[in-house]
Parts: structure tokens; C-alpha cells; sequence
């Protein structure tokens, strides 16, 4: 009766999708009720009265893990709030595969992946009992197998081992609750003390070699459970939450950030200064080698005009050294627009096991427009290469030559040099390039790299690159174990006197579909350890305030909706989320590149910048436009860091951004093979922007526009003027105000909507706001905040229930105003605004009032595309259907 009550919900209910875990790849398979029926008679007819007991024994239990599974999936699917504790007919399904087991019902028979809950598959009943006792809340099955003889080495689909599924459910259930938590902490304790390790989850964390237990706690409120279930000492838990006292007291006292401060406490520290724009050549003389045999093969790399020239170049790189001697290495000074690269000739051209020799040609071809003449045709590419490497155009290159190649070096070509104002001082203002693994990036972390260096030789050639920092690890789980220990105490230092020194730049972040996070987040409560986690930090960050350029993401056209980064460091008051625009060509252009903001770039931008080149090509990715932001703000801090804060050069960038710029077409669900379409196969028309309650321009992806560096540097010139005269300036201030519940109305639909209230504290000028938004268990809904100046927005949504945003800055607001949040469905207690900015009088809302006398920022309460503006702005319908984002569907079962 039990059974035959959960597969009538199984079967009405059909494959549910998945919403507890993060999906493995999907596998095909069979439907679990109904096996094929002449192939199993088939197989029991050659089989002996015990093998085709045991094989039913095996099929049954099998089956009934699956069908009780894909049953308690089902139901909390439907009522997140579902407690199997509570329901009569699980137990009896429990008992039914403990009788099976019991019967001889072997536990670690492989069915090839045969059994399935949801979208995972699974080869053995006990491979499938680590999602199956998640969805169970209890680790009653898991014990009875492990006491019954489960194979915690055995492996599954795919190569996946117990530890796998392990690990899997530890990291997932880390967005989940205390409880589950818990319960995943409990499977993965019982297989290492069986003798597993991390080492044995392969499949799951093949990524990171050397892979910590800290390495996979991803937040606060996990650290505590890790520390619970003795998987962490004390020491190390309290480091997660604080850093190591030595790295606390350095951040504490440091004046200024070096390589050996960060090697220190933690950090993996790397070397890219082999992309750094004119970065000398470092050759090793040969027998042979005289000066001016040196001086005529380099000349092209030196950009010079003939051989004398090189050798006075070459004279003035390296005083004491000449004359040159064999195994000597002297410094070849490399000219603008040229980075050197020398590998192994193999490494330029395919080259099979008996090939022996490559040429010139082959590897000039293969360079093509990426040298440094992109004009260049083979022939003088190859010309060229044979003399930098002292070797006759048609020499045999042996496949283990180490061939020397200028490439294009334009990472600094997309901006001007910007010539400083008469204050302009040289503040020590440190850039930190932080990246996760090359393992997981290949050259994505030289790429973020050269690009910040290279923006900042553009705007000022005299830059110095003494200041630019490379560390490998990851801030998107701060303060989870990837972080690193100087990283956490900066994080968490309010005492560190160079935090206003110190800009950081991340390019990494979390791919998500808006499709499952819905389904995920109705499992988010106040209680989820993710919100618990986010709650505590954001205080710290309030705190410490680090400056934080983070990517957007690359989202828009794959699915990824409305939502926007919103792990911990993005809260941080002082973060700027960075989207990308770029020069495409599109259906109407007409094959000529036009402006656009690109197909990728996901929603929540504060600020776009326009994409920057590598090698002849365009980069694609928020990922550049990112440090490329970093890097600017970088040395507007140096310039003027001695006299404006963050808060005032960053708001000279907002209201200065350019609203000439196209939008790519929303095409809404389209079919896709591999992703995004073509630009050039899409409309674009004038991007829209509203202008919020102080004027500043808001576009969903892009906020106020796409920076202008001359603008950006002539409103600062404005705001330092507009200082001295009145002697004002911008303290920042911060009030953490809760929500109150004010009314329910009702929408154009005819369906609820639930208005809360937040009160202004004191007359102030907004600036960057944090919004918590947690729901009841079971519940997520749209949301539109409204300010006192009537400024209403549709508010992006956030996996980890909390928004941050400048979208809502500059406006002038008094004590006593109130902010008015409608909601589709209830907010649990905690909600609120964190309410940021300036007192009243300060310096950015003079520099405000300043750009609006001029045209330079648009009016408050406007609708603007192109040249055209409207008076009227549309207030938020939250009952209207929206516009489906891009959302690629794909000609399979795979949906992301």
C-alpha cells in the first residue's frame, strides 16, 4: 500500500527537476517502473533459481531506492516545507529496503546507472543514498548500508566514487540549511573514517590538485559545522573567521602593499611581468654574439631606425655588462606595441611524433596577424624571424629550438595618455589581479593581468608597475577557505590603514540560471547558512570597506536573467560591479562595427567599460572590462587620492558615463547549438536609460553608461574646484534600517502585493545601497523599491537574497522620507535597506548639481534613448508579465 502510494505521485507528478543539488552532467536513461520485459525474462531464463533470486533481490532494491528518492524529490519540489519525518507511507519504504537488504539484496550491484532520482544517475543503491538521505533528512539508509557492507570504494557513473557524491552533497548543502549541512557533514565523516580522503573524490574536485578541507567550506556559518563535526581543528576555524594574528597585525600596520607582505600570509603571489608593456627582452648570449651582431638581429623588436640606434639601445639597457661574453644575459629594450614570447618551435605549428623539423614560413603563418606588424604578409613575418633568431629565412628550425617572436602588444591602445590637473600628486595606490587557478583559467589570469597594466601605461606612460600585484585563489567564497590569510584580514580589518591604498580587481564569479536559481531559492530562508553567512560579513565590510571592481559576468544571452553577482565581497560598500560594451557588427549595421553593449554582459552592472584589445582582436568578456575599470579608478586614486576619497572619484566616473551606446536585441527562449548568437545576426537599436531620483542614468546592465576616461578626469578637475571653494567633502555614513510592514494591495492583476516601508534616518545623499530581501521557506517573488523622489525599480535578484547597487545613488533624501518596497509575495523578518551616502552639503552633491547645470547629468525622473527623453517614467507593474530574457534552448534533454 505504502509503495503503491508513492508511485502514484512519482508518476503524476513526473521527472521533477532537480532543485535540492547542482546537477552532474545528465545521463540517459531507461524509465525505473517499467524495465524491458523480454530482455529481463530473457536473462532470468538463463540464470539458476539463486542467481535469478539474487537478481530480483538486486532489481527490487534498486528500484525502490529510486522510486523513494524521485518521491521525496517530487514532494519538496511541490512544498519546500515537506517534512519526510512526518509522512507514514516513507516509512514504510524505509522498511521495505532495509527488508530487502536484509534478504541478501546486494547494495553495491552495479546497474550501469540505471537507477535515477531526478536528473542524476546513479550505479548502485548506495552511490544514490547521499542525495537520497539529503532529501530523507536523515542518514537512517546510509548507516544501515554502511553497517551492511557498502563498497566505499566502488565507482559509479562517470568514474564517481562515495567520496564524490560526498563532497558533492557537503558543498551543495552549503546553500542550503544548518540541518542538511549536517547531515552531508555526518556521510562524508563515517567514509574518511573508513579511510577516504578528498584525494578520493577525484571527479568532483579534479580542478584543485591538493585540495584542502578548507577548500571546499565555502562560507562563516559552514566553517562552525566543519569545526562541529571535527573535520577542522579550533585554530583553523578561528582562522577562517578572523586570519592568523601575524597576518592581522601586518594588515594592521602595513603602509603599503609588496609581494612579500602577500607571500607571507598566505597568498600564492605570481609573476607576470613578461606581459608588462615595455617589459626588456632577456637574452643569453651565445658564442658568437657581438654587439653589433645583436644590434642588427634585434633592431626589429626595438623599433629603432638602424644598427646604431640598436646599439646605443642596447648600451643604455645594460650598464656594466658589455662587452658581451657567452652565458651572459643582457636586456633587450622592446618597443611600444611589441611583448616578446620564446618557446619551443614545436609549440608554434603542429608537428607530429616524426616530424623533426619545422620553417619559418609554417611559423609565420601560424603568427599572422598577431605579430608585431599585423600588416605584415608571411613572407616578411618569416623574414623578420629569421633575423631576431640568427638564422637563414629557410633554415630547418629543429623541433626544440627555442624560437624568440615579437607578438602585437595593443592592451594599452584602446585609451589616450590623460595629462594630470595641477594638483596631481603620486599616491602609492596598489592593484591586486586576484584570479582562481590557472588549472581552471589557462591564461585567463595573464589576460586580466596585461590588461590592467596596459590600461594603466595608457592613460600614463610613466606608470608604475612596481604596483601591480597577481595572487591566485578565490574571493567569490570570502571568508571561505580559498582565501587567503593577508586577503581575510584586509577583508576584516576596519584598523588597516592602507585599505584606501589598496584596489582589488576579480574576474571570477558564479554562472547561474535564472530557471534554477528560482527553483533553488525557495529553499532560502534567514536561516540558510549562505544568508547567514552574507548578513555577518557585510557587516565586516562596512567596516574595513575594501575597494572591490568585480565582473558582471557573461550571463545575459545564457540564461542567466535577472540575476546578478551577489556573493559577500560584492556588498562591500566600496565594490563596483563592472559589465562590458564593445564595437560589433550587427544586423542593421551594415558590416560596419557600431557600439554595443555586449550579448554576454549580465545584469546588475554599476558601470560598463568598453572592451580592450589582445593581440589585433577584441576581448570578449566582462572578465576584461573588469580590471581594465580597476585599473583606471587605480590611478585617478594616485593622482588624487590625497584629496578625494573612493566615494568622490567613483561618483565623477557614474555621472559621467556615456549613454552613446547601442543594446542588442532581447530575442527571448531562441534555439541554440553552442551559446549566444552571432552579433551579427542580431538587431540593435539605442540602449534606454531612466534617470533616478537624483538624476543619475540607470540601464539594467549597464548602469549610468560606459565610462569616459576624459569626462571621468574633467569632473574630478570640477569636484577638487568646487572643494576648495566651499570647503566640503563626502564622509561616508551608514544606517542599517529594517523593513516594516505596511499594507497589502493589489495589482493591475488582481493579485496581491505586500508594501513594506523603510524610514530615512537623516538628510542625507544616497549612495551605494544594499538591499536584504529574505522570503519565508517556500516563497520568492519579484520586488520593487521605490525612493522618495518617486524613482521605482524592478530589483534584479541575488542567490544569496541580497542586492547591492548604485543604481539608487545621488538622490537627495530627508529624515523622515520613506522608502516603499512591494513585493509579490512576503518578506521574512530581517529585511531592510542598508542605507549608504553623505550627509547633506557634501561634495557629490555639488559636483550633481554642477553636471545638471550643464547638460553634462541629465535631469531626475527621465526616460532617455539616443537623443530623445521623455518626462514620464513608467512605474513598475510588478502583476505585468516581463519580457523573457535570452534563454538559449537547447535540442536535447540538457536544459541549463
Amino acid at each position: 500500500m505504502n509503495r503503491r502510494h508513492i508511485r502514484t505521485i512519482v508518476a503524476s507528478a513526473g521527472l521533477s527537476t532537480l532543485a535540492l543539488s547542482l546537477s552532474f552532467n545528465s545521463v540517459a536513461h531507461p524509465a525505473l517502473e517499467e524495465a524491458d520485459a523480454a530482455a529481463q525474462t530473457q536473462t532470468l531464463a538463463t540464470q539458476s533459481d539463486a542467481a535469478q533470486k539474487q537478481f530480483k533481490l538486486n532489481h527490487d532494491l534498486a528500484r525502490e531506492v529510486g522510486i523513494l528518492g524521485q518521491f521525496l524529490l517530487t514532494q519538496k519540489n511541490a512544498n519546500p516545507a515537506y517534512n519526510p519525518k512526518n509522512d507514514p507511507h516513507v516509512r514504510g519504504n524505509i522498511d521495505l529496503i532495509k527488508t530487502l537488504i536484509k534478504d541478501g539484496g546486494n547494495i553495491n550491484h552495479n546497474s550501469y546507472g540505471a537507477l535515477m532520482v531526478g536528473e542524476e544517475a546513479y550505479s548502485t543503491a548506495f552511490s544514490a543514498m547521499f542525495q537520497v538521505s539529503r532529501l530523507l533528512e536523515s542518514t537512517e539508509l546510509f548507516d544501515f548500508m554502511m553497517e551492511r557492507g557498502a563498497d566505499i570504494k566502488s565507482q559509479d557513473v562517470g568514474g564517481r566514487g562515495p567520496m564524490d557524491h560526498a563532497v558533492k552533497a557537503v558543498i551543495d548543502a552549503q546553500d542550503q540549511s544548518r540541518a542538511d549541512l549536517r547531515l552531508s557533514l555526518k556521510m562524508m565523516k563515517r567514509l574518511i573514517d573508513g579511510g577516504l580522503s578528498l584525494k578520493d573524490a577525484e571527479e568532483t574536485i579534479k580542478i584543485q590538485a591538493g585540495t584542502r578541507m578548507t577548500d571546499i567550506i565555502h562560507n562563516l556559518a559552514s566553517a562552525e559545522e566543519f569545526w562541529r563535526a571535527g573535520l577542522i581543528d579550533y585554530a583553523t576555524y578561528y582562522r577562517l573567521h578572523y586570519s592568523t594574528p601575524s597576518a592581522t597585525h601586518a594588515a594592521r600596520t602595513a603602509t603599503t602593499i609588496t609581494a612579500d607582505l602577500l607571500r607571507d600570509h598566505g597568498a600564492k603571489v605570481l609573476d607576470f611581468s613578461a606581459v608588462l608593456p615595455l617589459k626588456p627582452f632577456e637574452y643569453v648570449i651565445q658564442d658568437g654574439d657581438t654587439l653589433d651582431t645583436l644590434a642588427a638581429r634585434f633592431a626589429p623588436i626595438m623599433g629603432t631606425r638602424d644598427t646604431e640606434d640598436s646599439r646605443r639601445a642596447i648600451i643604455a639597457h645594460n650598464t656594466g655588462k658589455l662587452p658581451p661574453h657567452a652565458g651572459q644575459t643582457l636586456r633587450i629594450p622592446v618597443a611600444v606595441g611589441q611583448e616578446i614570447d620564446t618557446k619551443p618551435a614545436h609549440a608554434f605549428v603542429f608537428m607530429s611524433d616524426t616530424d623533426t623539423t619545422t620553417s619559418f614560413e609554417k611559423i609565420a603563418k601560424r603568427v599572422g596577424t598577431e605579430y608585431a606588424r599585423p600588416d605584415a604578409d608571411t613572407a616578411t613575418i618569416a623574414a623578420d624571424l629569421a633575423r631576431i633568431n640568427g638564422m637563414a629565412v629557410h633554415a630547418a628550425i629543429p623541433r626544440d629550438r627555442l624560437i624568440i617572436v615579437p607578438y602585437l602588444y595593443d592592451s594599452h591602445a584602446h585609451l589616450a595618455p590623460v595629462i594630470p590637473g595641477p594638483t596631481a600628486g603620486n599616491k602609492p595606490v596598489d592593484l591586486i589581479v586576484v584570479e582562481r587557478p590557472a588549472g581552471d583559467t589557462g591564461d585567463h589570469h595573464t589576460d586580466t593581468f596585461r590588461t590592467a597594466t596596459g590600461t594603466a601605461f595608457a592613460i600614463n606612460p610613466k606608470v608604475d608597475f612596481t604596483r601591480f600585484h597577481a595572487i591566485e585563489e578565490s574571493i567569490m567564497f570570502y571568508p571561505g577557505g580559498e582565501t587567503s590569510n593577508i586577503l581575510r584580514a584586509l577583508f576584516n580589518n576596519a584598523a588597516a590603514p592602507l585599505m584606501d591604498n589598496v584596489v582589488f580587481t576579480h574576474s571570477m564569479g558564479m554562472t547561474r540560471s535564472e530557471k534554477l536559481g528560482d527553483q533553488k531559492r525557495v529553499y532560502h530562508t534567514t536561516d540558510t547558512l549562505l544568508y547567514r553567512t552574507t548578513d555577518t560579513v557585510i557587516k565586516r565590510l562596512d567596516a574595513s570597506k575594501p575597494i572591490v571592481f568585480q565582473a558582471a559576468g557573461n550571463d545575459w544571452y545564457s540564461g542567466g536573467g535577472r540575476y546578478i553577482q551577489g556573493y559577500s565581497t560584492t556588498h562591500s560598500p566600496r565594490a563596483v560591479i563592472v559589465g562590458s560594451s564593445g564595437m560589433y557588427k550587427t544586423k542593421d549595421s551594415k558590416d560596419q562595427p557600431v557600439h554595443v553593449i555586449s550579448t554576454y554582459s549580465s545584469f546588475g552592472g554599476d558601470i560598463c567599460a568598453k572592451q580592450p584589445n589582445r593581440r589585433g582582436e577584441q576581448l570578449s568578456g566582462t572578465s576584461f572590462s573588469t580590471p581594465e575599470t580597476a585599473a583606471l579608478y587605480r590611478q585617478m586614486a594616485s593622482w588624487y587620492g590625497d584629496q578625494l576619497n573612493f566615494e568622490e572619484i567613483i561618483a565623477a566616473a557614474m555621472m559621467t558615463a556615456s549613454r552613446d551606446v547601442r543594446d542588442f536585441e532581447n530575442v527571448g527562449s531562441f534555439q541554440s547549438l553552442f551559446g549566444s548568437p552571432a552579433e551579427v545576426t542580431l538587431q540593435s537599436a539605442p540602449a534606454e536609460f531612466v534617470t533616478n531620483g537624483g538624476g543619475l542614468p540607470h540601464h539594467d546592465r549597464c548602469g549610468p553608461g560606459i565610462l569616459d576616461v576624459p569626462a571621468w578626469h574633467a569632473a574630478i578637475q570640477k569636484m577638487l574646484v568646487l572643494k576648495a571653494e566651499k570647503g566640503l567633502a563626502a564622509t561616508p555614513v551608514s544606517h542599517t534600517i529594517m523593513a516594516t510592514p505596511a499594507r497589502i494591495t493589489v495589482g493591475h492583476a488582481k493579485k496581491p502585493e505586500y508594501v513594506y516601508q523603510v524610514r530615512v534616518p537623516e538628510d542625507m545623499t544616497l549612495g551605494k545601497l544594499t538591499f536584504k530581501f529574505p522570503h519565508p521557506l517556500g516563497t520568492h517573488g519579484d520586488i520593487a523599491v521605490r525612493t522618495p523622489a518617486g524613482f521605482d525599480l524592478w530589483m534584479p535578484k541575488s542567490f544569496s537574497e541580497t542586492v547591492s547597487t548604485f543604481a539608487f545613488a545621488y538622490e537627495d533624501v530627508k529624515a523622515g522620507d520613506m522608502f516603499t518596497i512591494r513585493t509579490t509575495q512576503p518578506l521574512a523578518p530581517g529585511a531592510g535597506i542598508i542605507l549608504r551616502g553623505q550627509p547633506t552639503g557634501n561634495s557629490i552633491a555639488a559636483l550633481r548639481d554642477a553636471l545638471q547645470a550643464v547638460g553634462t547629468l541629465p535631469k531626475p525622473l527621465k526616460t532617455i534613448t539616443g537623443d530623445k527623453e521623455s518626462d514620464f517614467m513608467y512605474p513598475v507593474d510588478l502583476q505585468r508579465p516581463q519580457p523573457i530574457a535570452p534563454t538559449p534552448i537547447y535540442p536535447s534533454r540538457f536544459e541549463r
